[in-house]
């Protein structure tokens, strides 16, 4: 592959990755109302004020201890992907890593949280 796309592909994620960290920790620290732009919205998490706090608080939580453990992946792959050309491995890791971690927050999100409120 051409080393400009794994350049480019490899930044990338690094930034998506800082960028929903930094957007996180600003969410943990301001807590946000009720809204139809920021926040994790849902049908579930939308239905009332107890439901987002705590679909909010747990999305918050588990990104906060999980992403800079896959930040650091994704600046490892993309260093090996540059000394080693390993730009196959490093487009499927950084799929297979957050977009998994996403749907479980989701999917615990959507079912305990309409079991326990």
């Amino acid at each position: 592959m051409d080393i400009i796309y794994i350049i480019s592909f490899g930044i990338a994620g690094i930034i998506i990755d800082l960028v929903l960290l930094i957007f996180v920790l600003i969410f943990e620290i301001k807590k946000l109302d009720m809204n139809s732009l920021m926040g994790y919205r849902t049908r579930f998490s939308l239905s009332s004020k107890e439901a987002w706090d705590w679909a909010n608080k747990v999305f918050n939580t588990t990104t906060i201890i999980v992403m800079p453990m896959l930040l650091i992946l994704h600046i490892d792959i993309f260093i090996f992907s540059l000394i080693e050309s390993w730009s196959a491995l490093y487009i499927t890791l950084s799929m297979f890593t957050f977009v998994p971690l996403l749907l479980f927050e989701a999917i615990y999100i959507e079912v305990v949280g309409r079991q326990k409120i």
